[in-house]
């Protein structure tokens, strides 16, 4: 009996690290990301009060949790983290992705491996498609095709219509991601 016991501590443990993680590094995370990617409704709910009552995370609404609730009034940074989260709970569940680097940039917002292909996250807000495209051609300038072999480009946008002015090398994937309820379209780069 004590054998099982152990086992589902353990599993909890490693689940409420990993929420713990997720959470500190996006900044924001919704019960239905954390039931997801558990794949256990019962074991998330203990996750989250845990997480909760230890104050590594804090209820912004019932099925929302942010790191630290200086992000409370950042509601349009922590929209496009809900939706970077999405798409690589998607990877994971779907392709086996590795743990993430998440970064600080303003558009490129993290990086995972999955089936042995690099894959960056960017998100390009609604009528920022020109510029971006300008200003990730000038900061990549002197790199060669070699320095993109094995990498893809995802590109998360508000809508179709931004695909024909996003000029962007190496881009996979689009997706269109609602960053409630997780569903998402994916659309691939021509």
């Amino acid at each position: 009996m004590s054998e099982i016991k152990e086992k589902i501590e353990e599993e909890f443990n490693e689940a409420k690290e990993l929420v713990e993680k997720l959470v500190r590094d996006f900044y924001v995370i919704s019960n239905k990301q954390i039931i997801e990617l558990l794949n256990n409704e019962d074991l998330a709910g203990r996750v989250v009060a845990s997480l909760t009552r230890r104050r590594k995370m804090y209820a912004v609404e019932k099925s929302l949790f942010v790191y630290d609730k200086s992000f409370l009034n950042k509601k349009d940074l922590l929209e496009k983290h809900l939706k970077a989260l999405w798409v690589y709970i998607d990877f994971i569940k779907n392709y086996n992705a590795n743990d993430y680097i998440f970064t600080e940039d303003k558009y490129i917002l993290l990086t995972f491996i999955a089936d042995n292909i690099n894959y960056d996250v960017i998100y390009i807000p609604y009528k920022d498609e020109t510029a971006f495209s300008a200003m990730l051609k000038a900061k990549e300038k002197y790199l060669t095709d070699a320095d993109f072999e094995g990498t893809k480009r995802i590109i998360i946008i508000e809508d179709e219509s931004q695909i024909e002015d996003i000029d962007v090398r190496n881009t996979g994937l689009y997706v269109i991601c609602d960053s409630d309820s997780g569903d998402s379209k994916y659309i691939p780069a021509k």
